[in-house]
């Protein structure tokens, strides 16, 4: 088996994450796996799995990257406009559902890696300094709201 360097490691790591992010940011959560990144790369998925042993790994790959998503549509004025803005994307916008579908379930899995928690702690910290002191108050009611409906949502996809 060829041996790459460490440099060559990073390159391809980074070229599978933009990759990822791309997969992500046009079809969904659902369409980033081993087997989708093998058809877009050519790369064989026990390749791909030195570098993505779990799926937890490749949502790293989006942490980051998926808050600018996420924050670009947010108006973060006054606590109202941050709920309205808030509730607009998620009713309207398919990447900012499926950047807090994949935070939701990053952050609360076993085993969840520490930059997927990171990417949530980033969005709550952010809501206090932004909205002071009604900016706690207002991340747990959007997170609330929004893990509901989310839940709502996939039980109305799955037919239950």
């Amino acid at each position: 088996m060829a041996r790459i360097t460490k440099a060559e490691r990073d390159k391809n790591k980074n070229t599978f994450d933009a990759i990822i992010l791309n997969i992500f940011l046009s079809e969904g959560w659902d369409a980033v796996t081993l087997t989708r990144l093998s058809q877009e790369t050519g790369f064989k998925k026990s390749t791909l799995q030195g570098y993505y042993p779990t799926r937890n790994d490749m949502g790293d790959a989006l942490t980051f990257k998926m808050l600018p998503c996420v924050y670009a549509e947010l108006d973060f004025s006054t606590p109202t406009t941050f709920l309205e803005s808030w509730n607009s994307s998620l009713k309207h916008n398919g990447v900012f559902r499926s950047v807090l579908r994949v935070l939701f379930t990053s952050s609360l899995s076993v085993g969840a890696e520490q930059a997927m928690r990171s990417g949530m702690q980033h969005l709550v910290n952010r809501c206090r300094r932004e909205l002071g002191e009604t900016g706690e108050q207002a991340i747990v009611d959007v997170l609330g709201g929004s893990l509901v409906m989310l839940c709502e949502s996939e039980s109305l996809l799955k037919g239950h």
